[in-house]
């Protein structure tokens, strides 16, 4: 569900269940500590240089999750690349690879995420996988709908992606399926 390698996805979503959990404000986050299995561990890149890296760097991903929210479509943006925020608290995001980890792949692909607050405050959280997986933790209704309009309302309009939205939620009872198509074209 989020805009990155799914290897990254279980620390995002370990990161998405802390700021949920403490209502965790952005200006509030010293730095951020994951530990995952080795192959997540070896995308760490700081500062990635263009949207494909972007897309395998859990220092961006997390900082981009904290600075734009959730699953936000911006994280991968040009904008994003450089926005100084993101690049500073992407700077204090550490990855390393636990062994103990490791071992539980490939039924799991765990991360475990600890957050720092300038306060003092340490909260921990672990996701064994990605949210989303079949077998595992399916993702919320809300969740989606919102991932939709997202990606959708810059593109056809707020109004035009509800109603295409709604459309596919009923598809098993959609009369005129050509109405979808219409509604899924720009313009």
């Amino acid at each position: 569900i989020h805009a990155c390698a799914r290897d990254i996805q279980p620390a995002l979503d370990a990161l998405i269940h802390l700021i949920e959990e403490h209502q965790i404000a952005t200006g509030e986050v010293d730095r951020v500590a994951v530990n995952t299995f080795s192959m997540a561990a070896a995308m760490d890149d700081v500062t990635p240089e263009n949207p494909s890296a972007a897309r395998f760097s859990i220092p961006h991903a997390l900082a981009s999750c904290l600075v734009l929210g959730a699953g936000h479509g911006e994280a991968l943006s040009p904008a994003a690349l450089v926005d100084p925020q993101i690049r500073a608290l992407a700077g204090r995001v550490t990855v390393r690879a636990d062994h103990s980890l490791t071992a539980r792949t490939p039924r799991e692909r765990p991360a475990q995420v600890e957050i720092t607050l300038k306060s003092g405050e340490i909260h921990r959280a672990e996701a064994e996988l990605a949210w989303g997986e079949f077998d595992y933790e399916p993702v919320a209704d809300e969740r989606l709908e919102e991932k939709f309009m997202g990606l959708t309302s810059g593109i056809l309009g707020a109004d035009r992606a509800a109603e295409l939205m709604n459309l596919i939620r009923r598809i098993e009872t959609v009369e005129d399926t050509g109405r979808i198509g219409l509604l899924s074209t720009p313009g």
